[in-house]
Formats: C-alpha cells, sequence, structure tokens
C-alpha cells in the first residue's frame, strides 16, 4: 500500500469527498537525446555537471549551499556540495563559474550550447532552472542553428518570472541549440540550468481533462505476466492532435514517450494530496471523429520487453539472472529482492522474450514482478516479504492516538484503510468459485554434458565489419565452442552463450561458419503434489526451466498449492481508494456481515469528474 498521510486515511472513506486527476504527458523526441554528441558552456563552476542536463531528470537532487552572498541560509534546508569525483548520482546541472552582478546582469552573458549529430525535429522546448531555490533567468534567449550554422528560429524571453520555461511551437532541422542568458532574477548569483527538454510535457486536468482509466493487475501463481494501462482522453476542441494541422503535436507523437498519472484526494479545503503512477509508456493515440477529443493508451515497461528477445547467461543465481535481462533491455534503474541471490539456476537454454523470462522468475523464486507506482522503476519482490507488510495483526492505536482496553483489527493505522466494506461498495460483491486443484505437477529441468557435435553451419554475407549473432541449433557449453570460419578477413568473438554467440566479422562477401561443441541434453523429471482433501480438482502443469532440483520444485509446489488454495474470487464495485495496491491483503465484506482477508489481484480505476472503480480479490470462502 502507498504512503499516506493521516490526513488522507480520514477522508479517503468520508461519507463526502472530493477527488481529481492529473496526467502529465512528455511530447519529447526521445532520440534526440540520443544525438547529442556535444554539450559546451561559457563557464563552468567546480561542481558543475553540465552532462545531466539532457538525462531527463528535472530537479536537483537537494539545495546545495554555496558561498554566494546572502544564498545559503543557515534553516537547515541546504546541504553541503557532493565532491567533483564522488556521488555521481547526484543531480546538480549546469553551474556557471560566472557570478552576475548585483542587479543580475552578466558581465559576459552565459551560454549552454547543445550539438546533435544529425538534424531533429521538435515540438518546441522545455527548459528547467533551479526549481528548489526558485532561481531563474529574467532575460534569456533560445536559439536554434543547423548543420551550416545559420540561425533557424530565436526566441527571446525579458521578465521571466518562472522555474520552468516551456516553448510549444515547433521548430524542425536543427543541430544546434544555444540557451543565452543575460540576466538572473537575483543578483550576485551563478546561472544554474537543471535540465533542458527536446519537446514539452503537457498536463493535462481539470476541463482538459475528459476521463482517465487506469487497469492494474497481479496474477500472483503467474501462469501470466501481465501489463498494467493508463487510458486518457483529453480535449481537443483546439485541434492540437489533428493530423492535418501544420502547427498542431500529431506529427511529433511516437511511442514510449512518457505518461505519469495522480489520482488527488482533497485533506483540506482547496488542499489536495496525490499518489502519484509513474513511467507508463505511449503505445497508440488517436483523434475521436465527431466529439473533439483524443484518446491515448501508455502501458507500463513489461509491455515493451514482450519484443525484447533475451539470451541467457548460465550457472548463476535469479537475481544475477533478472539483473541480467534489464541490463540487457536497457533498465538501468531496477530493486530486486536480496533473497534471489541464494537461488541458484542454470539460466535459459533458448532464446526467449524478456517478459517470458521474468514470468519464469517469478515462479521460480514466489515473487511479484511489477512496476513501482511513485518511481516507476521495475520491482521484483518475494510474497514471503510482501505479505510480512501486510498481513493484519492487533492494534491498539498509534503513538499519539488515546485508546481504550480493546484492541482494533490492523488495518494500516486504525483507518480501515485495508477495508472493503458495503459503506464504501456500490453494491454487493460478486463471488465466483474457481476449480480445486488436485495434482501439482512439476517439471524439473537438468542440462547435462552430451555428445561433441556442429551446431551451426551457415553462409552469411558481410559487407565490412558487422557485428552478428548467431543462435546454435542445440546448446552448448559456452567454454567447449570451436569455430570454423572461411571468406572473413579477420573476425572476433563478442560474447559466448551456452545458445549462440556474438562475433564481430569483417568481410567483402559470402562468409562460411561452422561452429561445434559440446552439447547439453535436457533431462526432466516430473513431481507431483497431491492434495488428499481434494476429492475431485483438475491438475496443474508447471513446466519452468529455472526450477532445477527436487527441492526447489517441493517448495514451489507447496507455494502455489497455498495461493491456489484461495478459490474464492471476489468482485466490486465500489469508491475505490487509490493508496491501494494489488498483492495487498484486504477485508472484504460479504452479505452476511462477514469479513474475508483477501489479496487483490486486479484494480480499475475510472474518473470522469469522480473517482470510481472496480477491484478484484482472492481469498477464502
Amino acid at each position: 500500500m502507498i504512503d499516506v498521510s493521516r490526513q488522507y486515511k480520514k477522508a479517503v472513506y468520508a461519507a463526502s469527498r472530493k477527488t481529481s486527476a492529473q496526467i502529465e504527458f512528455q511530447i519529447l523526441n526521445n532520440e534526440a537525446y540520443e544525438e547529442v554528441s556535444g554539450i559546451s558552456v561559457s563557464s563552468n563552476a567546480p561542481q558543475s555537471r553540465q552532462a545531466q542536463v539532457v538525462n531527463k531528470v528535472r530537479q536537483m537532487s537537494k539545495k546545495y549551499g554555496t558561498f554566494e552572498p546572502d544564498y545559503w541560509l543557515l534553516d537547515g534546508s541546504f546541504n553541503i556540495l557532493p565532491r567533483t569525483n564522488e556521488n555521481l548520482s547526484s543531480e546538480l546541472g549546469w553551474w556557471s563559474d560566472a557570478i552576475c552582478n548585483e542587479d543580475g546582469t552578466f558581465p559576459m552573458e552565459q551560454t549552454l550550447t547543445i550539438e546533435f549529430a544529425n538534424p531533429i525535429d521538435t515540438l518546441g522546448v522545455a527548459i528547467t532552472f533551479d526549481t528548489l531555490t526558485g532561481e531563474h533567468p529574467a532575460d534569456f534567449k533560445i536559439s536554434f542553428l543547423n548543420a551550416a550554422s545559420e540561425v533557424i528560429n530565436t526566441l527571446e524571453v525579458v521578465g521571466n518570472t518562472a522555474t520552468y520555461y516551456v516553448s510549444a511551437t515547433p521548430v524542425s532541422g536543427y543541430q544546434r541549440l544555444v540557451l543565452t542568458i543575460s540576466k538572473w532574477s537575483k543578483g550576485s548569483r551563478r546561472a544554474r540550468v537543471t535540465e533542458v527538454d527536446f519537446g514539452v510535457i503537457q498536463t493535462y486536468d481539470g476541463n482538459k481533462l475528459i476521463q482517465v482509466n487506469l487497469l492494474e493487475e497481479m496474477n500472483v501463481v503467474g501462469d501470466t505476466l501481465p501489463s498494467n494501462e493508463i487510458r486518457f482522453v483529453v480535449d481537443n476542441s483546439d485541434k492540437a492532435f489533428n493530423i492535418l494541422n501544420p502547427q498542431g503535436y500529431y506529427k511529433f507523437l511516437e511511442k514510449n514517450q512518457e505518461v505519469s498519472l495522480s489520482i488527488g484526494l482533497e485533506i483540506a479545503q482547496g488542499s489536495f494530496e496525490f499518489v502519484h503512477i509513474a513511467k507508463y509508456y505511449l503505445t497508440d493515440w488517436k483523434s475521436d471523429e465527431g466529439t473533439l477529443t483524443t484518446t491515448f493508451t501508455a502501458r507500463d515497461f513489461l509491455d515493451a520487453l514482450e519484443t525484447i528477445d533475451y539470451i541467457s547467461i548460465a550457472d548463476t543465481n535469479l537475481y544475477a539472472l533478472a539483473e541480467d535481462i534489464f541490463l540487457k533491455a536497457g533498465i538501468t534503474s531496477y530493486v530486486i529482492d536480496a533473497g534471489l541471490q541464494s537461488i541458484p539456476t542454470q539460466g535459459f537454454k533458448e532464446k526467449i522474450a524478456s517478459r517470458k523470462a521474468l514470468q519464469c522468475i517469478g515462479i521460480a523464486a514466489k515473487a511479484a514482478i511489477y512496476q513501482d507506482r511513485a518511481t516507476g522503476v521495475p520491482m521484483i519482490r518475494r510474497f514471503a516479504e510482501i505479505d510480512a507488510r501486510t498481513t493484519f495483526l492487533n492494534y491498539t492505536g498509534e503513538p499519539d492516538m488515546i485508546t481504550g482496553m480493546g484492541t482494533y483489527m490492523y488495518a494500516d493505522g486504525g483507518y480501515q484503510m485495508k477495508m472493503i466494506d458495503f459503506d464504501n461498495a456500490y453494491k454487493e460483491p460478486q463471488i465466483s468459485l474457481e476449480d480445486a486443484v488436485k495434482n501439482i505437477d512439476l517439471t524439473v529441468f537438468n542440462y547435462l554434458e552430451d555428445t561433441f557435435d556442429q551446431v551451426l553451419n551457415t553462409i552469411v554475407s558481410i559487407s565490412g565489419s558487422t557485428t552478428v549473432f548467431f543462435e546454435y541449433q542445440t546448446p552448448i557449453i559456452s567454454s567447449s565452442v570451436q569455430i570454423n570460419i572461411a571468406g572473413a578477413t579477420s573476425y572476433s568473438v563478442s560474447k559466448t552463450y551456452d545458445v549462440g554467440i556474438e562475433m564481430v566479422i569483417v568481410a567483402d562477401g559470402e562468409v562460411t561458419i561452422a561452429i561445434s561443441g559440446k552439447t547439453l541434453a535436457a533431462a526432466t523429471t516430473v513431481y507431483r503434489l497431491s492434495d488428499a482433501s481434494v476429492k475431485e480438482g483438475k491438475t496443474l502443469l508447471v513446466e519452468n526451466p529455472l526450477i532445477n532440483s527436487p527441492e526447489q520444485a517441493h517448495d514451489v509446489g507447496n507455494w502455489l498449492a497455498a495461493e491456489l488454495s484461495a478459490r474464492a474470487v471476489y468482485s466490486v464495485n465500489w469508491r475505490q481508494n487509490p493508496a491501494l495496491e494489488c498483492g495487498d491483503i484486504v477485508l472484504i465484506e460479504d452479505s452476511f456481515g462477514n469479513k474475508k482477508q483477501s489479496r487483490i489481484t486486479k484494480q480499475e480505476y475510472s474518473f470522469q469528474g469522480y473517482l470510481g472503480g472496480k477491484s478484484e480479490t482472492r481469498g477464502g470462502i
């Protein structure tokens, strides 16, 4: 469950409440960030980290104190600057070495120049200055130049009062962007720029946000690994998203642009507390004919992993395997339960979709795989660790609360946050009973050394230097690989795997490649776990290549049996609580007044001026 304030807990189930929603849509040219070939500045303070101005981080890590007059306040809000070569993850952006005059003017204009390898087109530009201290340039200009250093467009700003500047004027074909700062908002200050974005970040709320739907799912037993989805509809009466509008946004829309949702609850008059759902990625969009609206769909990181093949490392543990999947998919920020380090695995012996590979890890590790709401970071956490935080306990009140001798069912501070009762439901929950599972058949996979054999014989056409990956017909012990190659000027081996090899080949024409090695033969054994208390029931077959020992099969089988014994599926339409997440264990009230402990497996939120939705849970009868 998301950590929220006491005021939120009081307000969320109040008889009368006010909610809101907000979409942040980053209409950016994502390729432009990869095209950056150089960043230069007019002056650079020792603490400056100018390369960070194009990393999509739009706030400094902390307020850092420097000895500019009347800048470092002794109010506890400022921090010591990190050393030049320490805490490299700390965000600072560009700080000029030059300090402006007392009237804010710089003796020499300060410039930040960004060069691109190829011409780019963007829906304008957005610049974040120093949001933590509230400082910004008063007068500045932004110039866009082509490859011949000819000015395409110039934006001149005088009397600026904002720490975040955005221009939604389309600019095409520029290879250089120059920010020139002539005057700062306060005297005796350095110029400070946190981020430059190639495009605009649009915020939709109020009358501009017509409707938003959020779908979150978690399949506990792991037969599927669902991708969560945000779908939102915005007012397009200004025709900004019309395909024929030459000044519109449509031509700048592209897949994988970032979308974030915030759902707010009023906790005091005019004051809202928001639950943030970050880092979904645009997949579809369309203008709705006749309604003057545009509909967008975005999904979390798992959707993209479906199309990314994974080549496995071998003889490792589930932690290292999961980390390798993330890194090869280009995901560098993630959280993996340390408990996975103690679970050995032989890895995968064939090419597999990254999403499917994570699904297999989830089952083998008895873990949930999901995206953290607030940060958008992929998470792998064992259910044992999740349940330790969400199980109900006796509760006598918070430290500053006066309570009687009685105890109360713990539901996050005594506010019954994890209670779905009739006071908040639109109608009685629907209950269905899934078929009982009598047998669980788990296949244990082991790969043993077999014969030395040829596993690849192919001819490829190469022109120049080319990196090629070859997949074997049969997996081999990677260290036993032998290569015979004809027709190449030269070659080198980049990476070897049990399932294939990556090579750099230099040639001009056809190249014949034959590869041999000690093959690996799969030895499989099926272990059955039966529930004698179930007279009639179905048999569940689990074929997971990461289950490599009888002990592991027994452990995973017992966990699956415990989860599958929760056969009652509850479905309830209710007012919804954005702080609840899939995986949380809640109490759900039935028509007989009983409150059943049940795990949330699906959450649907719908906002159209007010918040409502649907929850599905699994629990006992």
